[in-house]
């Protein structure tokens, strides 16, 4: 599908839609599918953490990847929270600001985190993903003591 007329913002919303899209799916293969295809071929993607300790963390850089991200935070992740508090944007990039909390299923611990995501958009595709969270946290959380 062809986004290359929609704003940086346009296409942070339609992001934002299909993740929410993917956690309430029984078909989370098929959401995750509509989400990498919001993203170019080849991508700066980048979630800051040690992918021994998280292993859905780290760098990517395929639409596939990405695709494999989604089913990797699937399998190891419950959200319990997530608030947009603001999307800021401007002609090549969006960020979105909020907050969120998460169960980690490998040990049951609830996490709590405020969150940014930058999003670069060339064309109608994200480019470039940067993912601030509370890493260190969620570390801690994957620790089973």
């Amino acid at each position: 599908m062809s986004y290359s007329a929609l704003s940086p913002r346009e296409v942070a919303e339609l992001y934002l839609k299909r993740v929410g899209a993917f956690w309430g799916a029984d078909d989370k293969p098929a959401k995750s599918e509509a989400i990498a295809d919001l993203f170019a071929t080849e991508v700066n993607w980048y979630i800051a953490g040690d992918p021994a300790l998280v292993p859905w963390v780290g760098k990517r850089q395929t639409r596939d990847s990405i695709r494999a991200f989604f089913d990797e935070l699937g399998q190891n992740v419950e959200p319990r929270h997530f608030e947009v508090k603001r999307i800021l944007s401007d002609d090549t990039m969006a960020v979105i600001v909020g907050d969120l909390a998460s169960i980690l299923r490998p040990t049951g611990k609830l996490v709590p985190s405020p969150f940014v995501i930058e999003l670069t958009v060339d064309q109608g595709q994200i480019t470039h993903y940067r993912l601030h969270e509370d890493s260190y946290a969620i570390a801690l959380g994957m620790s089973a003591t």
